[in-house]
């Protein structure tokens, strides 16, 4: 049996049922969390640096992303 390995695609990811059930679940806007995950993959993709370091987002350093005030 011959398989092949393939990268999951950031549009791949949010249609995956899975990935949408933890969304749902953690009251994740999911317009807006692929919004930011663009303009970061975005950002990383012309060579820059995303303009916080990941480590440092927190679910409320993304304004109204996981429902917080």
């Amino acid at each position: 049996m011959r398989t092949t390995r393939q990268e999951l695609t950031l549009s791949g990811a949010l249609s995956d049922p899975l990935i949408g059930a933890l969304l749902a679940a953690d009251k994740v806007d999911p317009v807006r969390f692929e919004a930011m995950l663009r303009t970061v993959a975005r950002q990383i993709g012309a060579g820059s640096q995303p303009k916080k370091p990941l480590r440092e987002i927190t679910p409320c350093s993304v304004s109204g992303l996981w429902g917080c005030s």
